[in-house]
């Protein structure tokens, strides 16, 4: 296995100039990227308002169609990330990167130092990864389950063609599913935001502690309310999918094939097509918030540290300095974007580990917002 490896000596101030420059520039140049106008969005909210017009007329001449749209709508949400399986065009690699082949021992190692004394660190990673794939797929999910709630209302409660326990069912477990979305939407998890959170609250904690005891109960129920709310939403729009989905399946008679397929189709449509925009609008702000803070938070610093010494050895408060600079940026730059795409088309952008500082047993002890 060949993966990207620091090419810099990152225990000096210059070197980790050096690498601070370099990945500035390649998110400038992903940043341009993404900031360029795509012609096929509009073609694509086109054929998109189409496809949900034909469905809607469909499902209002059969009813049982609710079903099918819902059935699928469950199973694309349970298994939404079967895109990252779809046909997808290899990157470019960058010739002036540097590479390394991995061994299996090479990758283990790092691996096991993880899961033995950053567990936390680990988490959070897969946190980030797992939530933050999750935002993108927002707006397709507003607007599939949007439609399967309105005709759950109309048909179980005005028409009476459906069962109302069923519709009340079906109505209870989209609205968990919209709050869940609507929250990650608000935590923003692709740019660490429960890892900000809890580190911002963790900070109030302490300081209500030292404060008063009013000021401690007062936060601490606060914190607990806000576990309570989230769990209770991950819960429901997570866990309690499946018995819906099988409830659904249960009821539905199974007698139509092509429209099965047809809804299937129109669904995958709609949510490729929203999860492209989407990602590539919350790319962009993610990449705008990055830059800024490499820039200001990072590299301004470490040019006044590097001008400071110049070439004194670092000692005393400049090496807790660059200590503070090197925390700072691994844990934003550890988050890399990576682009996938339908044999070149529909591009989606998802926020993945970046290996070659995940590897690096001398990035690593830097790593980690709890750690």
């Amino acid at each position: 296995m060949q993966a990207e490896e620091i090419c810099k000596d990152v225990s000096s101030p210059e070197g980790l100039r050096s690498e601070v420059r370099t990945e500035i520039a390649h998110e400038e140049r992903l940043l341009a990227r993404v900031k360029q106008p795509n012609r096929g969005y509009t073609m694509g909210y086109i054929a998109v308002v189409v496809l949900l017009a034909v469905i809607v007329l469909i499902i209002f001449a059969q009813p049982n169609g609710i079903l099918l749209w819902l059935i699928v709508a469950f199973i694309l949400y349970s298994f939404n990330y079967i895109i990252l399986f779809l046909p997808t065009t290899r990157k470019r690699r960058s010739e002036d990167a540097c590479r390394r082949s991995y061994q299996i021992g090479d990758i283990l190692k790092p691996v096991k130092f993880l899961l033995a004394h950053k567990r936390k660190l680990a988490i959070e990673v897969s946190l980030t990864m797992f939530l933050g794939g999750m935002v993108p797929l927002a707006a397709s999910f507003f607007v599939i389950f949007g439609i399967g709630l309105f005709f759950a209302l109309y048909f179980g409660y005005i028409t009476g063609s459906m069962d109302p326990l069923v519709a009340q069912n079906i109505v209870i477990q989209i609205l968990f599913i919209i709050f869940f979305f609507i929250m990650m939407l608000i935590l923003e998890p692709h740019s660490q935001g429960f890892t900000r959170i809890a580190t911002s609250m963790r900070g109030r904690i302490s300081a209500a502690r030292e404060r008063s005891r009013a000021a401690f109960i007062g936060i601490m129920a606060l914190a607990g309310l806000i576990i309570a709310v989230v769990a209770i939403l991950f819960i429901g729009a997570m866990l309690l999918t499946g018995g819906t989905l099988g409830q659904l399946i249960s009821v539905e008679k199974w007698g139509n094939l092509l429209l099965l397929i047809l809804i299937f189709a129109i669904e995958i449509a709609v949510m490729r097509h929203f999860q492209a925009v989407s990602s590539r609008r919350m790319v962009r702000g993610l990449l705008e918030e990055r830059l800024r803070s490499m820039r200001k938070d990072v590299l301004e610093p470490l040019e006044a540290l590097v001008v400071r010494l110049s070439g004194k050895e670092v000692v005393g408060k400049d090496k807790e300095i660059l200590e503070q600079l090197k925390r700072g940026f691994f844990s934003i730059a550890t988050y890399d974007i990576v682009e996938l795409n339908f044999f070149g088309y529909s591009p989606i952008f998802v926020v993945g580990p970046k290996l070659k500082y995940l590897l690096d047993p001398q990035v690593i002890p830097y790593l980690g917002t709890f750690d």
